[in-house]
């Protein structure tokens, strides 16, 4: 529920904000400062509603719903990468990662 009012809130600031533009042209700057002073209020709600949020998925222990290349299973393409790279520096080979001879 709060990410859907953090989107409208965050919508409503960003067409108050375009709003506003228009306003200074064709209604003087009084009504300008007004949609601008509600932009700013939307923005602010917004970033409550955000905050509303992160502390729900905390107190729930829900993670956000990202598929980010980090959740990927050890299965993955980088997993013979990783364990080659195991295996030169713990394996029999007399050198380190940089190519150097140990001491």
């Amino acid at each position: 529920m709060w990410k859907y009012l953090r989107m409208i809130c965050a919508i409503i600031a960003a067409a108050a904000i375009a709003a506003s533009v228009f306003v200074a042209i064709f209604l003087g700057m009084v009504p300008f400062w007004a949609t601008l002073a509600g932009a700013l209020l939307f923005f602010a709600l917004s970033m409550l509603f955000k905050f509303l949020q992160e502390e729900r998925e905390k107190d729930a222990g829900d993670e956000p719903n990202d598929t980010d290349a980090d959740d990927a299973p050890a299965t993955s393409a980088a997993a013979p990468a990783r364990a080659a790279d195991a295996e030169k520096e713990g394996g029999n080979n007399a050198e380190d990662a940089e190519g150097a001879p140990r001491d």
